[in-house]
């Protein structure tokens, strides 16, 4: 899930995809791709209903806990985020691989036996509406995390959106704060 510089080398074994590829411009709010549409990307990625996935990124994980979310949301909860990514893997000098796996089979064989397939299964509770927002402002037993800056939550730094501000009863926790800045890893709680 980096941004660039897969064919320079990557996990070996590791598939590409794209972070932008994940996020459906014209499905707002959520930008969720369709079903049908997800599941003929991970069919052609090989990521099977069967498929131990492990996902990373050089971004301490902003990209790749998406495609975490969008898995568990649509039923596939055999996935995990790899802890640093590749900014942890190369600063242990681990293997890397400029090769790309060979596409999967993906249609019967000739035995008549079903190809295997990403079945899209949408979870909704995985998913908070403005509605389930507004709801759990201020509820005991219910946490509304704000991940932004603190700058994006003062209105400094808009980030195209049209204001600042936060939501009632929402923690500000910025996401990056919760990451050893050189590693990438995710920082252990020291109480």
């Amino acid at each position: 899930m980096r941004q660039s510089g897969y064919a320079d080398g990557h996990v070996p074994g590791a598939v590409y995809l794209s972070p932008v590829a994940i996020r459906d411009a014209k499905a707002p709010p959520t930008f969720l791709p369709t079903p049908a549409a997800f599941e003929q990307m991970m069919t052609a990625l090989g990521i099977f209903d069967e498929t131990r996935v492990i996902v990373y990124d050089e971004r301490g994980g902003i990209y790749a806990a998406r495609l975490w979310w969008i898995l568990n949301y649509y039923g596939h909860t055999n996935v995990s985020l790899m802890n640093g990514g590749w900014t942890k893997w190369t600063a242990e000098r681990r293997a890397a691989s400029t090769a790309s796996p060979e596409p999967p089979v993906t249609t019967a064989d000739r035995d008549g036996l079903a190809a295997p397939r990403f079945t899209a299964r949408p979870q909704p509770h995985w998913l908070a509406t403005a509605t389930d927002v507004v709801a759990a402002i201020g509820k005991p037993g219910v946490a509304i995390v704000d991940a932004r800056t603190q700058a994006e939550i003062d209105g400094k730094d808009l980030r195209n959106i049209k204001r600042g501000g936060f939501v009632p009863s929402s923690v500000p926790v910025y996401w990056e704060d919760l990451l050893d800045p050189q590693k990438k890893t995710f920082s252990r709680p020291t109480s």
